[in-house]
């Protein structure tokens, strides 16, 4: 398994992620904002049947998911240093749905849309907002995504962002601290750091998910882990 994600992670966490596949340490670039420079949610955006990749995201990561058979597809604009340059592909594909400001959305993601329903946010940084457990379930940090999810049927638990490290700016979000493949949700730090890790944990069984955490820390937004 090849997982992409943030090469500042916490030392702790990045030992035991790498315990779990071959990571793909995604260095800083130099064309976006330092607190969002290495998260691989700006550059990549997971589809079920691949990813959709920023035409300037790290070759050599790129390279290695067409060497490991993954499907790629590049998409049309590059990633710029400021919104809304930064959120074109931070959108969140699940099997029946396209969840994004879909105003901001790489052409390339919309014509991947078509067939799904699409759910329009306000909020350019979708995913980095919101974890997708399944069409109708997710955990979100946005209250404007969380009511376009409730209006169209989902069951969403909205967590506090405060609480969410993002070294350089005054919080993170859910969706950056975690990561999933398959039954697993994998978050970098601990829940009980957090008010609502009970409520989070719950929330997670309730939907037969297993949690992973990658250190007794704070939990820390890192952009996601894009799991292949």
């Amino acid at each position: 398994m090849l997982i992409i994600a943030d090469s500042r992670m916490p030392a702790p966490a990045r030992r035991r992620l790498e315990t779990l596949g071959e990571v793909l340490w995604m260095p800083p670039q130099k064309r976006v904002y330092q607190s969002i420079a290495a998260h691989p949610d700006i550059f990549f955006c997971q589809t079920p049947e691949g990813f959709i990749v920023a035409p300037n995201a790290p070759v050599e990561i790129t390279a290695k998911l067409i060497q490991s058979g993954a499907t790629i597809v590049v998409g049309e604009k590059n990633v710029g240093e400021k919104h809304p340059d930064t959120v074109p592909y931070n959108a969140v594909f699940t099997a029946s749905l396209f969840i994004h400001n879909t105003k901001l959305s790489d052409e390339t993601l919309l014509r991947h849309a078509i067939g799904k329903k699409r759910i329009h946010t306000t909020q350019g940084y979708t995913r980095c907002n919101l974890l997708p457990l399944s069409d109708t379930a997710f955990l979100c940090s946005d209250r404007n995504i969380e009511q376009n999810l409730v209006r169209h049927g989902a069951d969403v638990l909205f967590v506090r962002p405060e609480e969410i490290l993002l070294p350089g700016v005054r919080h993170g979000f859910i969706g950056g601290c975690c990561g999933v493949f398959g039954k697993t949700v994998v978050v970098v730090g601990a829940l009980s750091k957090h008010s609502q890790g009970g409520e989070i944990e719950k929330f997670l069984e309730k939907y037969g998910m297993e949690i992973i955490e990658l250190y007794d820390g704070e939990m820390w937004d890192g952009g996601g882990m894009l799991f292949a």
